[in-house]
């Protein structure tokens, strides 16, 4: 399942989200484990916890109290008017640009490690920040961690980098590029590059088109599901998809809430669901057969005390036959029944006699 958000999801996620320029940032919200929690009016809500990040179409449990760094957010940036909402480079960092009192100011929500919310002027100094670093000081200029810009390098660089990694065609894109597992897998299957290929020259120039290509298309979001369990979302169709279950969605952002913000203890039941139908059948099937046992342990020790009963009156019984075979020579079945009162039943057909002991 789907356990963060890459940076080529945020890609196509900071486009949606600059759909709400010019709308204003009203509430601010701190919530467990780093997560924070933005408001726009009615507008739009935008959540994010470490390595995630969505927009939830109805707006979630709050915390009674306050937390201090979103009481110093809403006094710096409370209310403000957003001017634009963009990623940052090709880094999992979204950067919201408001107007608050004629001052420009820049929220970043780093979505990497730990997590992060770091505010800052218009000059790029830090003036607040949920955690602080050797990167992020108040005070000081805000600086991005050292990493490749790929969604903006040249072809030739492109080629350049890939084909200076030691590891294969699909680790390389995943890894060395920070594409990700699941979009350089894509990559590889659109463009026939064997993913565990030697990333060489050669695969370059077929996957760095194919990337600028998947960059520009109109988003189309789906989601991914697998035994009704949603394991991922795409902000495009991807091939390597083609052979589960996907449904289409209108905005990525929810697509990303279907995705990180069902419970990890809601996802434990839904994937346990099928296992435990599974024991409930296996389970039927075992009550039953304990009931067939039982039933053919009793028919056994009732057919065992009569094969012992015959046993010990074999000699009686086998007069008995004997003097009933001798009257039929001599008298009818209706005679012969008459006769012996031991006689129960008889198929007068068959010749078959049910006598009883």
């Amino acid at each position: 399942m789907k356990s963060e958000i890459t940076a080529f999801d945020l890609h196509f996620l900071a486009k949606e989200l600059q759909s709400l320029a010019n709308e204003w940032l009203d509430k601010i919200y701190i919530l467990e484990k780093r997560g924070i929690l933005l408001t726009f009016g009615n507008k739009a809500i935008i959540q994010a916890t470490p390595g995630k990040i969505w927009a939830p179409s109805a707006k979630p449990e709050t915390p009674d109290r306050i937390h201090p760094f979103a009481a110093q957010l809403r006094k710096l940036i409370g209310n403000s008017k957003v001017n634009k909402i963009e990623q940052i480079c090709s880094e999992r960092i979204l950067s919201i640009q408001v107007l608050r009192s004629n001052k420009n100011l820049v929220l970043y929500l780093e979505l990497f490690a730990r997590g992060n919310a770091v505010l800052c002027d218009a000059q790029g100094i830090v003036m607040a920040a949920l955690a602080t670093n050797q990167r992020v000081r108040k005070g000081q200029p805000y600086a991005l961690p050292e990493s490749t810009d790929t969604f903006h390098l040249s072809e030739h660089d492109f080629a350049l980098r890939f084909s200076q990694s030691a590891d294969n065609a699909s680790k390389t894109l995943a890894v060395q590029l920070g594409l990700g597992r699941t979009l350089a897998e894509e990559l590889c299957v659109r463009t026939g590059t064997p993913a565990t290929d030697k990333a060489t020259p050669e695969h370059a120039k077929d996957i760095y088109p194919e990337l600028m290509k998947i960059l520009g298309q109109q988003p189309k979001p789906q989601i991914i599901l697998e035994n009704s369990i949603v394991i991922d979302a795409t902000p495009v169709p991807f091939d390597i998809y083609a052979n589960k279950k996907r449904e289409n969605v209108e905005k990525f952002g929810e697509a990303l809430a279907r995705v990180f913000a069902v419970p990890a203890s809601a996802v434990k039941e839904q994937k346990l669901a099928p296992m435990q139908q599974q024991l409930k059948k296996i389970g039927t099937m075992i009550s039953m057969q304990q009931k067939n046992l039982a039933e053919l342990e009793a028919k056994a020790t009732e057919e065992h005390k009569k094969g012992e009963y015959m046993y010990e009156h074999y000699q009686e019984i086998k007069q008995l036959l004997t003097d009933i075979i001798e009257a039929k020579k001599t008298m009818s079945w209706k005679e012969v029944k008459q006769k012996f009162a031991q006689i129960k039943e008889i198929n007068e057909a068959t010749g078959d006699v049910v006598v009883e002991i």
